[in-house]
């Protein structure tokens, strides 16, 4: 919130190293050695928070040799874009993309690849939300469906080519 950027401290304690000096919820890759995050700050406690119309995607490498770089560009898609997951075992990262005014208020979801690509748009159902979560097998996405308190599942078997998955009601087994 305070806007300091991208920092990361041992689990075991010491001195925190900032990798970034912007950017909000950062996200760790699969393997550890890159972190993934949106430019801009939350402006909020929500927990999809928000993030500004100016808002892409970036990613830094965990040791900090190497300075940011944008995975995402201004406009492509259009509207802001948050929250950064990576798909486990991959190169891929979810994004939510908030509409613009006049263009879908409606937050919709999308992959890239970060070794470069265009962005492939996951769902634009109006139950998706920017608050979801990747299942930890990579079988699908779950998120808090929009106007509801109920969880959501949006199957996807391959984020690099979704083949239009459409978003059920989560099922559960007691």
């Amino acid at each position: 919130m305070a806007g300091n950027g991208i920092w990361i401290v041992s689990s075991r304690g010491g001195i925190a190293r900032q990798l970034s000096t912007f950017g909000a919820h950062p996200s760790w890759s699969p393997d550890g050695t890159r972190i993934a995050f949106q430019s801009q700050r939350t402006t909020d406690l929500n927990a999809g928070g928000s993030f500004g119309a100016t808002s892409t995607i970036w990613i830094a490498d965990a040791d900090g040799r190497t300075p940011p770089a944008p995975v995402t560009q201004p406009g492509q898609p259009a509207g802001a874009h948050g929250m950064p997951a990576w798909w486990p075992g991959s190169r891929h990262i979810v994004f939510a993309v908030n509409g613009l005014a006049g263009v879908s208020a409606r937050p919709t979801l999308w992959t890239i690849d970060t070794q470069g690509g265009a962005p492939v748009q996951l769902s634009a159902d109006r139950m998706v939300s920017a608050e979801f979560a990747i299942a930890p097998d990579g079988r699908g996405i779950y998120f808090s469906a929009s106007g509801t308190h109920a969880i959501w599942w949006l199957p996807v078997s391959d984020p690099a080519r979704p083949a239009g998955a459409e978003p059920l009601a989560a099922q559960v087994k007691a």
